[in-house]
């Protein structure tokens, strides 16, 4: 029966050796073949006159800009971190809005359907940005706790900051030299329209395949880090002879099901989070935050940062390119599942499809490039082992519940939607008669530009999920308020799935390749000890026991 925050695989500790075979090399010829088919459109299109040389600098303008107050939002996160994370979906917002009222006035053609569409799709994104604001405000400020976590375990490794400068850089010449080619092809006159739609499309499939290339390639270098770091001190406590500091509590679940089923539910977890600081000896608090491994057994930092850097580069390179080419088809569909999850009814109705695609995305996360950075494994044998650990750890729900990646998505948008915004009034006041193609690539350039940044967080994230599955005790160790977090939102829903047999996991738990639940089935009556120093006493109470706590609760009638 496995437990949650365990491993259900026997799994060796990540190593330094590089394999011999390269995975998924199918997929890496396809990339470079690609990437040759793009030189060949500019070898043949740029043998006629070039022209718009102004949209080449503007895009790279957007490129560096959308980086630039990427990494400015970043540095504002260190002394202003709440307040930022709280504005950032507002702002989305207001500036997706803004960038389509410039382009409706700029139109000034209010009889035709285009400015009406556009301001069209604009609400609907300020209003899921402002319903997604109001839904997460109370999850934001465990973001604050992420990034402190994220931030500290990376500073041991400063190469990783050079390579995503690197990488920096890399997207920026590609930027420019995409953006000359698409000049060169809209100005060719010597291609008829249906030419030009084919190669237009090749071109923005090449964008989108080599930005998201280079974006995983950075997020297993750091996935592969953060992993490494956090398996180290798991051996290190394994191998440590001296008792854990943090005893293992047992606190009350059935008043947390209920509150955090509730919207204020959140304020549960920030009650317990602040019990367990101010619980905690005070002498045993810096200890947990300054730990550092006695030796660097594998060898010193920049060797292991430049060993992930080599993985990602060569052998593991095919499996960055399968997962780039299916990443956007795949996000999709999960967007579409959670939509599909919110209302019973519809879930009903799509009870089949919905199962297998479900199956599906879980196989399909991107937690498995964790897998492919510290074991060197191939795109599918990772999909296999992380979905095993998905459904044994229950991370699906704990993934559910970070907002991570939805508020720095949304700081992307605001971006992207401002560099539009500005560099069509640009464009506009230079009287330019392609401001509308200037702006559309603006946007497209600034989005990806501004999304390189977020891998940093976004990967380590995944690698501190996989860290909770696979190496418990050693963030149990450094972080006990994620652990706590983590732990407490798994057995919440194993609670759920177990004396309802539903729940957002229970659908995905039965069924699937384990053959049976992961999480240990409850007994009727069992002892739970009151969580708080004013009481030291422990009662016992049946299941169905709507006693009270000292955990914030709401009260549930019937």
């Amino acid at each position: 029966m496995a437990r949650i925050g365990s491993s259900p695989l026997s799994l060796r500790k990540p190593t330094l050796r590089s394999p011999s075979t390269y995975r998924d090399l199918v997929f890496s010829v396809v990339f470079l073949a690609h990437l040759g088919l793009v030189l060949l459109i500019d070898v043949v299109v740029s043998l006629n006159h070039f022209a718009l040389e102004s949209l080449v600098l503007t895009l790279t303008a957007s490129c560096c800009c959308s980086i630039s107050l990427m990494f400015l939002f970043f540095v504002s996160l260190g002394g202003l971190r709440g307040p930022v994370l709280a504005a950032v979906e507002p702002s989305g917002a207001v500036a997706f809005a803004l960038a389509a009222l410039v382009s409706a006035v700029a139109v000034n053609q209010w009889t035709s359907p285009f400015p009406w569409c556009l301001m069209g799709i604009a609400a609907v994104a300020a209003f899921q940005m402002f319903r997604g604001y109001l839904q997460s405000r109370d999850r934001a400020q465990f973001l604050d706790v992420m990034v402190e976590l994220v931030l500290e375990v990376l500073g041991k490794y400063p190469l990783v900051f050079g390579v995503l400068a690197a990488g920096t850089a890399v997207h920026v010449g590609f930027i420019v030299w995409w953006g000359s080619v698409v000049v060169n092809v809209i100005q060719d006159p010597s291609s008829s329209s249906i030419e030009s739609t084919i190669i237009v499309f090749v071109m923005l499939l090449s964008l989108y395949w080599t930005t998201q290339v280079l974006r995983l390639a950075i997020g297993l270098v750091i996935s592969g880090v953060v992993y490494h770091w956090f398996a180290n001190i798991d051996e290190d406590t394994k191998s440590s002879t001296e008792p854990s500091p943090e005893p293992e509590e047992s606190v009350d679940l059935l008043p947390l099901r209920f509150a955090y089923a509730s919207p204020s539910g959140d304020a549960v977890f920030r009650a317990v989070e602040t019990q367990l600081e101010t619980e905690q000896p005070r002498d045993r608090q810096p200890a947990k935050r300054s730990h550092v491994a006695p030796e660097w057994a594998d060898g010193d930092p920049s060797s292991i940062v430049l060993h992930f850097l080599r993985i990602a580069l060569s052998t593991s390179f095919g499996s960055l390119c399968r997962g780039a080419l299916f990443a956007l088809p795949i996000r999709s569909a999960r967007m579409c599942v959670s939509v599909m999850s919110r209302g019973p009814r519809v879930t009903e109705r799509c009870a089949g499809p919905s199962q297998k695609l479900r199956q599906f995305l879980r196989d399909h996360t991107e937690l498995l490039f964790v897998h492919v950075a510290a074991f060197s494994k191939a795109y599918r044998p990772a999909a296999n082992d992380v979905g095993l650990l998905v459904a044994s750890a229950n991370l699906e729900v704990i993934e559910h519940d970070d907002v991570s990646r939805h508020v720095l998505r949304a700081a992307a948008i605001a971006i992207a939607s401002s560099v539009f915004a500005v560099m069509s009034v640009v464009a506009l006041a230079a009287s330019s008669p392609q401001w509308m193609l200037i702006g559309g690539l603006d946007f497209l350039v600034a989005c990806s530009s501004a999304s390189l940044p977020l891998q940093i967080i976004d990967s380590a994230i995944f690698a501190v999920h996989m860290s909770f599955a696979e190496h418990p005790s050693s963030l149990r160790r450094e972080h006990p308020i994620v652990h706590h977090r983590f732990q407490r939102i798994a057995e919440y829903e194993s609670s759920v799935v177990n004396s309802e047999g539903g729940g957002a996991l229970g659908d995905f738990v039965e069924g699937t390749r384990l053959g049976r639940r992961t999480a240990p089935t409850p007994t009727p009556e069992h002892e739970h000890k009151e969580w708080g120093s004013q009481r030291g006493t422990t009662t016992t109470r049946s299941s169905g026991d709507a006693e009270t706590s000292s955990l914030p609760r709401r009260s549930v009638v019937g």
